[in-house]
């Protein structure tokens, strides 16, 4: 059951990354050269939201169910918070 599990969350957890990729194809975040906490909220959501998309898709394929749902409950986290943000 857990490969299966682990499968699943891979298999939406790249379906995800995919949706979020083209969304920003619409309205992109840019960042600078040198970012300055707070000054692009979005695009360091984004970042953040990333790599834990791609730390997810990693657990999931290791077979690591609960790892892969923690990370992809924390891009959640700011996929929220992104969306709060300026």
């Amino acid at each position: 059951m857990e490969k299966k599990e682990a499968q699943g969350v891979r298999i939406h957890t790249e379906e995800a990354k995919k949706e979020l990729i083209e969304q920003n194809k619409e309205h992109p975040y840019t960042t600078l050269q040198k970012p300055i906490y707070g000054e692009h909220e979005k695009a360091e959501h984004d970042r953040e939201i990333f790599e834990e998309m791609d730390l997810a898709i990693e657990e999931a394929k290791e077979e690591h169910t609960e790892k892969a749902v923690e990370a992809v409950e924390r891009a959640s986290v700011h996929l929220e918070e992104k969306e709060k943000s300026r």
